[in-house]
């Protein structure tokens, strides 16, 4: 009797191919997106509305991240994902250096 393996072929095939299991979601999402929105017209014709483009950039940025969340979900699983939670709470440096990032935005609206 053949006996069922505890990890489905898809997981396993993701696990051996990461990349592939990140890249294989986004575009996906991607040509979706290209079947929704149409093809980009090329040359002097009448072209998509700027809205179509700004509301599609939110959507495929949030693509890219929920695909990578879901690689990491099936390649490393609930450990992985609680690794990368916690990685992304920890700050990567002291606080004090964060205030290095308002000195030019100080500094550009003093010049006006």
């Amino acid at each position: 009797m053949v006996q069922a393996s505890p990890v489905p072929s898809v997981v396993r095939v993701a696990r051996s191919h990461q990349i592939l299991a990140f890249l294989i979601p986004v575009y996906a999402a991607w040509a979706l997106a290209l079947v929704v929105v149409g093809p980009p017209q090329l040359g002097d014709g009448p072209t998509h509305p700027l809205g179509i483009a700004l509301a599609m950039f939110p959507v495929m940025v949030a693509t890219v991240a929920a695909a990578a969340v879901l690689a990491t979900a099936v390649v490393d699983g609930p450990d992985g994902l609680r690794d990368l939670v916690g990685r992304l709470r920890r700050p990567p440096s002291p606080p004090v250096w964060y205030l290095l990032i308002l000195v030019p935005p100080a500094a550009g609206s003093w010049s006006c």
